[in-house]
């Protein structure tokens, strides 16, 4: 799978991103412990594609996307429901931190 660049967003910026559908982290492929190229990265799925970004290096953001795939996890699992309705739009707030939401 093909990682992007999380977009660059601007204060004041929001874009929306799909279902949030996975967070991982991925390692460094020569397994080096003090290498830095390990990265965190989400997985969006909309209209049958899916897009995996390398997620800029915000331990808050991580945790939103996360609390997200629980509650898709949570409604395809603990409901009648055989879906899953957490689309994701993330903003960059006035004072540089991240903001996911639903809309």
């Amino acid at each position: 799978m093909i990682v992007k660049d999380f977009p660059s967003m601007d204060k004041g910026d929001e874009a929306f991103f799909g279902y949030i559908v996975a967070v991982g982290w991925f390692p460094d492929p020569s397994w080096d412990w003090k290498n830095t190229d390990h990265f965190v990265y989400a997985d969006f799925y909309y209209n049958g594609r899916y897009t995996r970004y390398k997620l800029p290096n915000d331990d808050d953001l991580v945790s939103q996307l996360q609390q997200r795939v629980f509650n898709n996890i949570r409604e395809l699992h603990c409901t009648d429901y055989d879906g899953y309705s957490t689309k994701i739009w993330i903003e960059r707030l006035d004072d540089g931190r991240w903001n996911t939401f639903l809309p």
